[in-house]
């Protein structure tokens, strides 16, 4: 099993932190991978589903898809076009520095969960939830407005 993490901008060792909160019950790698002050990263117990280029960075969960096929995809079709040509689970990371746009996206099921905590600063996400919370200003308060609605 892999998961993706990642937070936008970075500060040090904000990451390192996501990643190491998403212990798994088989050992893991931990990679990641920074363009400009945005940080996407992995843990995997099987090779790294993670990409840098000059402009795209790229982290992806999903054992049919790599972040390379990911990446041509975005180049040819854009973001919500190449989704169309993404079939099984997976759960993508993607940020375009051309552009400062980070996009995510999950499986239609929701087999591989993404959550985010949507900040005044920045903006994280992770698959799961308590590599948020390893993140100094994310707090365990739900957002009320949010629940209510």
């Amino acid at each position: 099993m892999s998961r993706i993490a990642g937070i936008v901008p970075a500060r040090d060792g904000d990451l390192d932190r996501m990643l190491a909160a998403m212990r798994a019950e088989v050992p893991v790698t931990r990679h990641a991978r920074t363009l400009g002050t945005s940080a996407l990263g992995v843990t995997t117990w099987r090779e790294p589903n993670l990409i840098v280029s000059d402009e795209l960075l790229v982290a992806v969960d999903s054992q049919l898809w790599t972040a390379a096929q990911v990446a041509a995809l975005y180049r040819e079709h854009g973001f919500v076009q190449a989704l169309t040509h993404v079939d099984g689970d997976f759960a993508i990371s993607l940020f375009d520095r051309g552009t400062s746009t980070l996009w995510l996206a999950r499986d239609r099921f929701g087999v591989k969960p993404l959550y985010y905590s949507a900040g005044r600063q920045r903006f994280a996400f992770a698959s799961q939830p308590r590599a948020l919370l390893a993140v100094p200003d994310v707090t365990t308060r739900p957002n009320r407005g949010f629940v209510a609605r």
